[in-house]
Parts: structure tokens; C-alpha cells; sequence
């Protein structure tokens, strides 16, 4: 398992989304966005973090999607707050 950097948190401290964002269950954000608008998920990964620690994190993701017209690179971002 991946260690997170300290300024995350521990269990339960999530104020500013920090562990959502960059955690696998980003994945499952980015798949239901992906779907939402006719897509395949393919593979994803965390490109960028931006984070106000206790206030917001926005995080930016490289994905490959495989849409009706085939299959490309997408980059997607998230925030939270």
C-alpha cells in the first residue's frame, strides 16, 4: 500500500478531500463521469495535486478513455471543498 504524504490526514479527516481525490476511489468518480458522457474508463492515474490543506484540493487525472469513436487520452480534474 501506498504511504500518504502526512499533511492527508489520518482515518476519518477528509475536510478537504484530500484522500478522496487522491485515492483509488478517485477512480470510481472518474469512471461515473467517463460513463455519464458515453465512455469507457480504460486506466487512470494521478497526474497533479493542488491542495489548501483543511480548506480544498483540486487534482488532475491522465486517463484513457475509449469512447464511441475510439479510444484516446483525456485529462480529467476534481475538487472538493
Amino acid at each position: 500500500m501506498r504511504r500518504r504524504p502526512a499533511w492527508l490526514g489520518g482515518p476519518g479527516k477528509d475536510a478537504d478531500g484530500a484522500v478522496l481525490l487522491t485515492g483509488p476511489e478517485a477512480g470510481e468518480l472518474l469512471k461515473a463521469a467517463v460513463g455519464h458522457a458515453g465512455g469507457g474508463l480504460v486506466d487512470w492515474h494521478l497526474d497533479h495535486v493542488d491542495a489548501n490543506p483543511g480548506q480544498s484540493t483540486t487534482a488532475t487525472y491522465q486517463a484513457r478513455v475509449q469512447w464511441p469513436a475510439g479510444e484516446r487520452e483525456e485529462l480529467f480534474g476534481m475538487s472538493a471543498r
